[in-house]
């Protein structure tokens, strides 16, 4: 897990994390409509380049841990996406990543 310290300032390599968190999750956030890959073997090799090109990351804040995990899982049928942030233990939802691009 990567982890960026923006506590006093928000490094540029941080700064692409935070965006690339944010434009991930708006296109994949209506994916349920989606139509996945047809073999077994492109929905998880779909799934694995998903994984690569977003890890985890750990953005500290002062005495705040901000934990961001992004999934995206694709079925036979279907294709499912899921963001989770955590401060501190606590879930929380996009709006924390925007705010903290917006300061």
């Amino acid at each position: 897990m990567k982890t960026y310290n923006i506590t006093k300032r928000i490094s540029k390599q941080a700064r692409q994390q935070l965006e690339r968190i944010v434009r991930t999750h708006e296109k994949y956030q209506s994916c349920y409509f989606w139509k996945p890959a047809q073999l077994a073997n492109q929905r998880r090799s779909n799934e694995d380049k998903f994984t690569a090109n977003n890890p985890d990351v750990l953005f500290i804040m002062g005495d705040n841990q901000i934990v961001v995990s992004q999934k995206m899982n694709e079925t036979c049928k279907n294709v499912y996406y899921r963001l989770d942030v955590y401060v501190n233990g606590v879930k929380k939802g996009i709006t924390t990543i925007k705010k903290i691009l917006n300061k």
